[in-house]
This record gives C-alpha cells, sequence and structure tokens, in this order.
C-alpha cells in the first residue's frame, strides 16, 4: 500500500498532509515539524478517533451483511433443505439419477450449488434423501391402515375378514395415489427407480416388500393357500395393480372419463369397485 495513501486514511476531511525524508531515511509528517510533544499528544483523539472510524469502515464491508454471505446463511437452514428435496424429487423422477442436473435442482430450490454439499453431502446424500422422504411419506399415510390390517391373531381370522382387511386397503391406496398433491411425484420416483435401479433402490424394496409380505399373508388366508409361494405373490401383484394403474396410467383414465381430475366421489367409486374386485376374485378362486 503507498504510505501516502494512508494520510487520508487518518484525515478523511482535509487534503493530504505534506511529506519529507526523515531523520532515518524514512518519511515524516512535515506538518509535525516544529510542534511541541504537547501539540503532538493533543491532537492524539482525533488520530484515535479516525482510526476507529477507518476499522469501522473495513469491518463494515466484511460485514455479514452482504447479500452473498445472508444467502449462504439463509442456504443452510431447513427450509431450504426442504426446498431441495422437493425439486430433487421432481428432477430425479424425470431425469433419473445420473442424468439429472444438480444446478437445475438448485435453480428449482432457489439455494445456491454448495448447499447441496452443505446439508447432504453431495449429490448421491441427496438421492438418498429423496427416497427417505418418498418412503416416509407413504409410509406415514399407509401406516394406520396396515397396522390395522395386522392386528391381532392373523392365522385366526376367517376368509371374510381377511378380505375386509385387504379392501380397508384399496381404500387406502386410492386416497393416497390419487388424492395426495405429491403423489405424482413420488409415483414418477418410484417407477424411475423400477426401470433403472440405483444405490436407493434399496429404500424403497424395503418398504415396499414389508407392504407385500402382510398383504400376501391375508391373501393367503382369503385363498386357502401358503402366503409365501409364488402363486400367492403373484396374485397380490395382480392385486395391486389395479390400483396403482390409476395413479400410472392417470392422463389416460382421465381422457378416457372425459374428467380434468378425479373428485372424492370418483375416489370413492374407484375404491368400491376396488373392493368388489377383491372380493369376487378372492372368493371365486378360493371356490
Amino acid at each position: 500500500m503507498d504510505p501516502r495513501a494512508t494520510s487520508t486514511l487518518f484525515a478523511p476531511d482535509s487534503a493530504p498532509l505534506a511529506r519529507q525524508d526523515g531523520p532515518y531515511g524514512g518519511e515524516q509528517d512535515a506538518s509535525a515539524e516544529g510542534r511541541r510533544p504537547a501539540e503532538l499528544d493533543g491532537g492524539a483523539s482525533s488520530v484515535a478517533a479516525a482510526v476507529d472510524a477507518a476499522a469501522e469502515d473495513r469491518a463494515e464491508r466484511r460485514t455479514p451483511a452482504s447479500r452473498h454471505y445472508r444467502r449462504a446463511k439463509a442456504d443452510r437452514g431447513g427450509e431450504t433443505r426442504q426446498r431441495l428435496v422437493l425439486a430433487a424429487l421432481d428432477v430425479f423422477g424425470r431425469y433419473g439419477f445420473e442424468a439429472a442436473p444438480t444446478r437445475e435442482i438448485a435453480r428449482r430450490a432457489d439455494a445456491n450449488l454448495a448447499a447441496i454439499v452443505y446439508h447432504f453431502g453431495g449429490k448421491d446424500g441427496l438421492h438418498r434423501a429423496v427416497a427417505d422422504y418418498v418412503v416416509s411419506r407413504i409410509g406415514s399415510q399407509l401406516r394406520p391402515t396396515l397396522e390395522a390390517m395386522a392386528t391381532g391373531d392373523l392365522a385366526a381370522l376367517s376368509r371374510a375378514q381377511a378380505i375386509e382387511r385387504l379392501q380397508w386397503l384399496a381404500q387406502s391406496q386410492v386416497e393416497l395415489m390419487l388424492g395426495t398433491t405429491e403423489a405424482e411425484l413420488w409415483a414418477r420416483f418410484v417407477m424411475r427407480e423400477q426401470m433403472e435401479p440405483s444405490a436407493v433402490f434399496e429404500v424403497i424394496f424395503d418398504f415396499m416388500a414389508g407392504a407385500h409380505e402382510l398383504i400376501c399373508r391375508l391373501v393367503g388366508i382369503a385363498l386357502g393357500e401358503d402366503p409365501a409361494s409364488d402363486r400367492v405373490r403373484m396374485r397380490v401383484f395382480t392385486l395391486l395393480g389395479q390400483i396403482l394403474v390409476f395413479r400410472f396410467c392417470h392422463p389416460v383414465v382421465l381422457r378416457r372419463l372425459n374428467k380434468k381430475s378425479l373428485t372424492a366421489e370418483d375416489r370413492a367409486e374407484v375404491a368400491a369397485i376396488l373392493a368388489d374386485n377383491f372380493e369376487a376374485i378372492l372368493l371365486g378362486v378360493a371356490r
């Protein structure tokens, strides 16, 4: 830094002080020549004030009030994390893990790219967080029904009771898949994992396998067959497919029904039809 520039720092409201060579080859303030020590001491307070003001000015330029600092600080919050998960849910579902651009995820979440690393450690961690989120959201809505279906001694259930519990599932699944705003995003993400299994496929599989096993037990009771047999497991997939088609083929369903959306009454009708189908199929096979 040019020594002459320091003179303006300590005397911001006056012209720069003249400089001349000092006795030791450096520069000294010409205006100080001939001053008595007392005069110099008397000006110490003003000089100190100027120093303090300059320090405050430098500190202000470093203060965490800049736009970038505020953005970075905000990106560390829980709201940013949630926005990143929701943005990634859509992007991963559309493009798959490998092709999904993290810059696009950050843009949709209105966050810095670095926020992905801060919250998740990177793209892999974000992908896992999305899978956990999907399973958590679906599980939270289906759990009450699944727990009710598993209540008591299942081996003591009659065929009619087992079928009734399966009908509970049909009703819950219809509301979950057709009556929930995020269901389309969940379905796309899950379907992507079926077509292109990645490291998070196990998260999806573990949840689906647990529900599938319970349904197999009830179908096995309704049919009087071994719930662990391939036949029963296949039967369960065909039953569930009747529900899932309304989600995965939603545009076709709406167009064929000449509807823009399925109302609560429509969903109730779908659930009633599924209940009838479950009963007809299972009782028919059991005969």
